[in-house]
């Protein structure tokens, strides 16, 4: 059985090519889904329970910044929205709704289907299958891409770019960099040497 660490993030480029794609489809839920999913890092479980009070005000105003709560370690992780992020959301959340003048329901779910049942998050199961669907659009092996995937794209290309394990570590919300070493796959001696070069 395949472990989810074994499913690759994303390239810059596939990144890219699907936020592209998506914008040119017009689904306005499918792309705030994929650039929330690409920003935030969570697992899928918190990121299809996000509700609106997580990351909006009052007023509707979609937040730079807010917590959540793990489920699984129950430890708060920090999330930052880039302003794609936070536009696509925005015009999601007012072509269905959950955003109008009537004000904001803390409680409404982020991610719903867009017909059908409007109050209860997608699963876990049918985000699995956009997923596939949109690697299928852009020719990436649907096989390749899985829920992980978009958890461990930017925290890798973070990585990628920095080297700094440890800042990868906090926005993924992990206990232990060795956990975070094992998840993005990185090689004893490649962290061997990163924390040699690190001095006090």
């Amino acid at each position: 059985m395949t472990t989810p660490a074994k499913k690759s993030p994303l390239t810059l480029t596939q990144v890219r090519l699907l936020s592209g794609i998506l914008k040119q489809r017009g689904n306005q839920r499918d792309l705030a889904l994929f650039l929330v999913a690409f920003d935030a890092m969570l697992r899928a479980s918190d990121l299809l329970a996000l509700r609106l009070g997580d990351l909006a005000t009052s007023e509707g105003k979609i937040r730079k910044r807010f917590e959540v709560v793990q489920q699984k370690t129950g430890k708060p992780v920090t999330v930052a929205l880039t302003k794609s992020s936070e536009e696509a959301l925005a015009s999601w959340l007012r072509w269905s709704g959950k955003i109008d003048y009537a004000g904001v329901d803390p409680e409404a779910f982020i991610f719903t289907r867009l017909n059908g049942d409007l109050e209860a998050p997608i699963s876990r199961r049918y985000y699995s299958r956009l997923l596939k669907n949109w690697a299928s659009f852009a020719g990436i092996d649907p096989e390749a891409l899985g829920t992980h995937s978009m958890r461990r794209t930017k925290a890798a290309l973070i990585y990628s770019k920095t080297k700094n394990l440890r800042a990868v570590q906090l926005m993924l919300g992990q206990t232990t960099l060795a956990a975070t070493q094992v998840y993005l796959g990185i090689e004893a001696g490649e962290a061997a040497d990163l924390a040699a070069s690190l001095e006090v």
